[in-house]
């Protein structure tokens, strides 16, 4: 399985292929994808050896997994990662150490241990390792006077290795305004033309202590002995170690930076070393979220150059006001319709306000509110999406804003659930309710929950999505709540949802918003959607399956609810011609424009059912639902700034997209 993304910016494709599918599996197959989206395969093509299983699109930066599942039962996993990201470099450089070598004579040669950025550092520790079979340890020289080194500085504890260790005579410490030599260190030749010199840890953790930070952290770029050869470039020109940040969910950084073109990180060719064995390959952005720990590892560019480091990362103690991501409403690193649950649990508190700006996808400290939810203690502070102190109905636009983004997108599953279920109940589910449908003209599908046990208790909200075959299915697919046992829409019911076409799925979620749990079964919504008109004389066969459902109790018990599966059969109406019906977004006006305090829509063909206003940046700020289905309606917009806006109109015949400008 592989996930690329054309540009750094553009959302990526993901496709399955397999080696000698059609011999080698029992149809039909089941693909479970960790989005939420599933497939079922009937057979695949016989003549090519690798075919293709399935390909989704839309994707943002995360890790994604896929389980195929054929008839018999037998069953295997995939996994890829994709980063469609662009990150910031580290402005301010940290303490940096490399080792710097040039041609010697055959028999010996000497290299110079390095120092950059050097801003009143107190102490400092380190250890040279190298193979002591390549060569010998002739000399310690050129020591550092400004730093005050001297040979009592040095220990040689093993035949390949020196451990280094001092302290500034000043409380303020030792700075330096340019890159300088802290010694130089030479050798015999032990028959080894280029030998590895490498930092290490020999001596205890490596340190690199800051008269008032403290602790930052030690990262070193290793080097070679050169014996009578010319140096080879490195592919590595900058490097730096940042210090815990929020942004960074409290992890330090490496990065890396070409000289050329000051991309960050653009090593796809990184591997992590244990001595000098290699570990397999990893993105190199897996490094900007590296944990405290100590790291070996290279980097690899074109015309095999080579740079290798060494990185220190030491422990330190998490903030007391941890960091808050917005619309992160669940606090998993990920946002997405699941956070709308624990938004439901908080709904009406109010707290601290944050000072960040929640349009933007970056963490910010938060002292903790007082109130938590009653069973995993998730501070309502994350609950509160927009980070204006209140827990409230526009902390959902915040969700939608920022659905589908990952604080670690290398190691994140960007669907995650808010936690692990504590109930798995496979009596429960929510299924299709359909007969023989017509296509060409809009279709409403009941979905139920159905239970073949005792019926869910204290339900407060749930989540789930719908996967269905955009080659089918002619419009986009929305969810429409009804006023059922499960609440009333507008009143103590809230919802949200998301039509990916290109991963052949709706994502759907429901909370209400009086705290109070309910119990039932029957219909809670329907499906809305239009289906492509078959060939006369023909029926179109399609399945719609039901997954991912989450469900959370008003006691934040978190329950798991098995699949659904739904065979579709839909067949040309005879009233609808072969055009598909008319096009609403002919019919529909949208006057005035540029508006001041209101706007007029006027539908005579079809009437209105629901109208989202929306920023062009996708964040929902104003929804009707009116009560009669009137063709003609004059919406309030006193409330909004002025500045470009889209309205989304929900007819009969399917949904019409509107520009429209707010200028007073």
């Amino acid at each position: 399985m592989g996930c690329t993304c054309p540009t750094a910016t553009s959302s990526g494709v993901l496709q399955l292929t397999a080696y000698d599918f059609a011999h080698r599996a029992v149809f039909p197959v089941t693909l479970n994808w960790s989005n939420g989206t599933v497939q079922e395969l009937q057979s695949v093509d016989d003549n090519t050896v690798y075919p293709v299983l399935g390909e989704l699109s839309g994707f943002g930066s995360g890790r994604y997994e896929v389980t195929v599942t054929d008839a018999e039962g037998c069953s295997v996993r995939a996994e890829t990662s994709a980063d469609c990201a662009v990150h910031e470099p580290i402005s301010d450089f940290n303490a940096r150490f490399y080792i710097k070598s040039s041609p010697n004579s055959p028999i010996d040669s000497c290299a110079t241990v390095n120092a950059a950025d050097f801003k009143n550092i107190t102490e400092l520790q380190f250890s040279l390792r190298w193979h002591y079979s390549w060569m010998e340890l002739k000399e310690i020289k050129n020591l550092s006077s400004a730093m005050g080194i001297s040979m009592a500085n040095f220990s040689v504890p093993s035949t390949g290795l020196i451990n280094f260790q001092w302290i500034s005579p000043s409380p303020q410490g030792f700075s330096y305004p340019v890159d300088f030599p802290l010694f130089k260190v030479c050798f015999k030749n032990g028959s080894w033309d280029t030998p590895l010199l490498d930092f290490a840890a020999s001596g205890g953790a490596p340190k690199v202590v800051h008269a008032t930070k403290g602790e930052i952290g030690f990262i070193g770029k290793n080097g070679r002995v050169y014996f009578d050869y010319g140096s080879n470039d490195e592919v590595v020109e900058k490097f730096n170690l940042a210090p815990p940040d929020c942004a960074y969910d409290g992890y330090a950084r490496v990065q890396l930076e070409s000289y050329a073109n000051q991309n960050i990180n653009p090593y796809k060719n990184l591997q992590f070393e244990n001595g000098y064995s290699y570990y397999p390959k990893v993105t190199a952005d897996t490094l900007l979220f590296a944990p405290p720990g100590t790291f070996h590892f290279r980097t690899s560019g074109t015309n095999n150059k080579m740079s290798r480091f060494f990185v220190h990362i030491p422990p330190y103690e998490p903030s007391s006001s941890e960091c808050v991501w917005p619309g992160d409403a669940d606090n998993n690193g990920v946002v997405n319709h699941f956070d709308l649950l624990n938004l439901g649990l908080g709904f009406g508190t109010t707290g601290i306000a944050r000072t960040a700006p929640d349009s933007l996808w970056a963490g910010a400290d938060c002292a903790d509110w007082p109130e938590q939810t009653p069973v995993h203690q998730l501070n309502y502070k994350n609950i509160d999406a927009d980070g204006n102190g209140l827990v409230e109905l526009a902390d959902t636009a915040v969700i939608m804003q920022h659905w589908g983004r990952a604080v670690h997108p290398y190691n994140r599953d960007i669907f995650a659930t808010p936690g692990l279920p504590d109930v798995t109940d496979d009596q429960c589910s929510l299924q299709l309710s359909a007969d023989t449908l017509h296509a060409g003209k809009v279709v409403e599908i009941p979905i139920v929950f159905s239970s073949s046990g005792n019926p869910v208790s204290d339900l407060h909200g749930l989540a789930f999505s719908v996967s269905y075959d955009p080659a089918v299915v002619a419009s986009a697919l929305r969810f429409e709540p009804v006023n059922s046992w499960l609440g009333d829409p507008g009143t103590d019911l809230v919802g949200i949802q998301q039509d990916f076409r290109g991963q052949r799925r709706l994502d759907v979620a429901l909370t209400r918003t009086d705290g109070i749990g309910v119990s039932g079964t029957g219909q809670i919504g329907k499906l809305i959607l239009t289906f492509n008109t078959p060939p006369p004389d023909s029926i179109l066969h399609t399945l719609v399956f039901i997954s991912h459902s989450f469900a959370l109790t008003s006691g934040e018990q978190r329950i798991v609810w098995k699949n659904s599966r739904s065979e579709l059969w839909v067949r040309a109406d005879p009233s609808v011609g072969t055009s598909g019906g008319s096009s609403p977004e002919n019919h529909i006006d949208l006057s005035p424009n540029p508006a001041s305090g209101f706007i007029r829509l006027e539908s005579p063909v079809t009437p209105i059912r629901r109208v989202e206003i929306s920023t062009v940046a996708g964040a929902i700020v104003q929804v009707i639902e009116p009560d009669a289905l009137p063709h003609r309606m004059e919406i309030p917009l006193v409330h909004l700034p002025f500045s470009t806006y889209l309205a989304r109109i929900f007819t009969e015949n399917g949904v019409v997209l509107k520009k429209f400008v707010i200028a007073r």
